[in-house]
């Protein structure tokens, strides 16, 4: 078998670090080695196109895709260390000890800093959940384990994601887990040929990417936070290692040049073509992760248009200070977003941008590169004890946190009862709430109130169906009513065709309406969030699909037009209303936004309309006046921005009556039949 040549012409640096090289120094081993590396300032330039990108994504300038910046990052954090750790290996001086070392200090002062700010700041602006929850997520980190803190508690791209000031670290807890294995495994192997050595990663490689094509239909937050469905981000980059020993010599200037050229076209149009609809990583992932490995394999070996115009000094530029930049930038972000009534004003988000640049600047020049350089923290057990402390005090802020409840005292009584919201009983939600087709098979329909009777009235919709339980609860038990209920969040309950949707969302929706028909109910209501779902045509159909077949059994549908969502969240806007002196009525949207933002629905339920179906307009509750009511009697209409409290619920009790007026005349003619019988 052939033997692959190991790596020459490589680079220090990792994923959001400076590729440039550092000579560290500890006083307790001898000075390392002259590395042999060459710096290739193209790469820090392609840093540089990554985190624009992700800067450009989150301030909202554009970029629709430019979440993509992040599998640059770890394409090029794979290609990095791996170079390094192979060489090393290569040459026997290869320490664990050392490796982490390097780690700590290019990686932990910045994020040290970053995490006492966001304790600092949070003290003044966080309210006490999101302060908790704060807590929470510091102890994740310092357990290098903040990406399944995020996988458990949000979505990358869902809107509450954007106040939760450390949810960008998710991605450097991915790459030190990757770090954890890598490293070992290279050890293990360094007596395996390398082009073994290459079919084993690339193997490896290839199921994890196999994994994550198939688990971002199914599981998608899973496929976005967890090593698993990113660990062949960064074997991409391993691998290159192999690939550019190998091809030492043999690529012409013009393979070079378009190959560097593809590459970054590659990465552009991610960049300008994605969006947060975008099934992600999944497939799509690829084209990012292969510009990025074409452009280090075309740019390795000769110099390329592409590589300087990468290698521009201001793009070098940020490219050194880019790991800071990451860091800073998305706290700053997320706290105007906290502090902000709707999106925050494009200058506002801008001026935020630049003083992440000022930060991420004075941190790489006053904290980084002296504890990089060995000027601060020289010595091994300073650098250990130093890291050790500073993190476990960062826990400790996180736990006290945790159990102080975010430490509700700094408030006044005033704030915190904006945030006291009542919350339904918890045997109305446990068989309701989050189904799978699975459970759905299993257990049928849940109850909203029990009965021995066949469900004259059954309930089905997304979270927004959920928030409606209480009072339909409340009108079954007070009307005699039997129904069941079935919600998912973020699942309308449609049929739908078989190449549709998620698969166990799709599957979920065939169970859900076998079941409805199945029940020998007279009428279904069906709730929605219908403004939060984006192929209009595509619901329109499915909506027209599932009527057809509950009419066809008779049921009389009831369609409840979308409640008004809200510019933020209405809890949190009226806390922050008392306590900065805001005017409320800022928070609500105005009966013409509502209208404009309802004249999507308004042509999908028209087509629907006619004998056997009816919707009701939930509108009338909510505008008493120009703009939406979203307090009474000092009790929040709202849990966030557009799911309805209890007390919400309950105030929509009169547009739900003429289901309950047509059920009481039913039953009631049921049970004269029955009685004459």
């Amino acid at each position: 078998m052939t033997k692959l040549p190991g790596p020459t012409v490589v680079i220090t640096g990792s994923a959001l670090e400076p590729c440039r090289p550092t000579a560290v120094v500890s006083r307790q081993t001898s000075a390392p080695a002259r590395s042999s590396f060459q710096y290739r300032p193209e790469l820090d330039g392609l840093r540089a196109v990554a985190v624009l990108a992700v800067l450009a994504f989150h301030g909202g300038f554009g970029c629709p895709g430019g979440f993509v910046g992040v599998d640059v990052f770890f394409v090029l954090s794979g290609f990095l260390i791996s170079t390094i750790v192979r060489e090393k290996i290569s040459e026997g001086r290869f320490s664990l000890v050392d490796f982490w070392e390097r780690r700590i200090r290019r990686l932990a002062a910045a994020s040290v800093i970053v995490i006492a700010f966001v304790i600092i700041a949070g003290w003044w602006i966080l309210l006490p959940k999101d302060y908790q929850e704060l807590g929470q997520s510091i102890v994740a980190q310092a357990l290098l384990a903040a990406n399944f803190y995020f996988w458990r508690e949000t979505g990358y791209f869902a809107g509450a994601s954007e106040l939760k000031p450390l949810l960008h670290l998710w991605s450097l807890a991915v790459e030190e887990q990757f770090y954890l294995i890598l490293p070992p495994l290279l050890m293990m192997l360094k007596r395996v040929a390398p082009t073994r050595q290459l079919l084993l990663l690339g193997g490896v490689g290839v199921a994890s990417f196999a994994w994550c094509v198939w688990a971002t239909p199914r599981f998608p937050e899973s496929a976005f936070f967890l090593l698993p469905s990113r660990a062949w981000e960064m074997l991409l980059g391993v691998v290159l290692t192999y690939v550019i020993g190998a091809l030492r010599g043999r690529m012409t200037r013009p393979q070079s040049e378009a190959m560097s050229l593809l590459g970054l076209t590659a990465i552009l149009v991610a960049i300008v073509g994605y969006s947060r609809t975008t099934p992600f990583p999944g497939v799509a992932a690829a084209l990012p992760c292969l510009g990025t490995a074409a452009i280090i394999l075309g740019t390795s070996t000769t110099s390329t248009g592409v590589g300087r115009l990468l290698a521009v000094r201001p793009m070098v530029f940020i490219g050194l200070i880019s790991y800071s930049l990451y860091l800073w930038h998305w706290p700053l972000l997320s706290f105007l977003s906290y502090m902000s009534i709707g999106p925050a004003p494009p200058a506002a988000r801008f001026a935020m941008i630049c003083a992440a640049f000022g930060l991420a600047a004075a941190s790489f020049r006053w904290i980084e590169a002296p504890i990089r350089s060995g000027r601060l923290l020289p010595t091994r057990s300073r650098l250990f004890g130093s890291a050790a402390a500073s993190m476990t005090i960062l826990a400790i802020c996180g736990v006290a946190l945790h159990v102080s409840s975010g430490s509700a005292a700094r408030f006044p009584p005033n704030v915190l009862a904006r945030l006291e919201i009542p919350r339904p009983p918890p045997d109305l939600r446990k068989r309701t709430l989050r189904l799978s087709a699975a459970q759905l098979r299993r257990e049928g329909l849940g109850y909203v109130v029990p009965s021995e009777s066949a469900p004259a009235l059954v309930v089905i919709g997304d979270s927004h169906a959920d928030a409606l339980l209480p009072v339909v609860a409340e009108m079954c038990a007070e009307y005699g009513v039997p129904a069941v209920a079935a919600t998912r969040v973020a699942t309308l309950p449609l049929l739908c065709g078989e190449s549709e949707q998620q698969p166990d969302r799709r599957d979920y929706q065939q169970v859900l309406i076998q079941q409805v028909l199945d029940s020998h109910a007279r009428h279904v209501l069906i709730v929605g969030r219908w403004g939060g779902y984006t192929d209009d045509e595509l619901t329109a159909q499915n909506l027209q699909r599932t009527i057809r077949a509950l009419r066809e059994r008779d049921l009389r549908v009831w369609l409840l037009r979308q409640v008004p969502e809200q510019r933020t969240d209405v809890p949190r806007g009226l806390a922050l209303a008392a306590y900065w002196g805001w005017d409320p009525d800022a928070l609500c949207v105005t009966d013409k936004e509502y209208a404009t933002a309802q004249a999507r629905t308004d042509g999908l339920f028209a087509a629907v309309g006619g004998a056997g179906v009816r919707i009701l307009d939930p509108a009338p509750v909510f505008f008493a006046h120009e703009s939406c009511l979203v307090e009474v009697g000092g009790h929040p209409l709202f849990v966030d921005d557009d799911h309805v409290s209890l007390a919400g619920a309950l105030a929509l009790r009169p547009i739900l009556m003429p289901i309950f007026d047509e059920l009481r005349v039913e039953l009631g003619e049921s049970a004269q039949l029955s009685t004459a019988r």
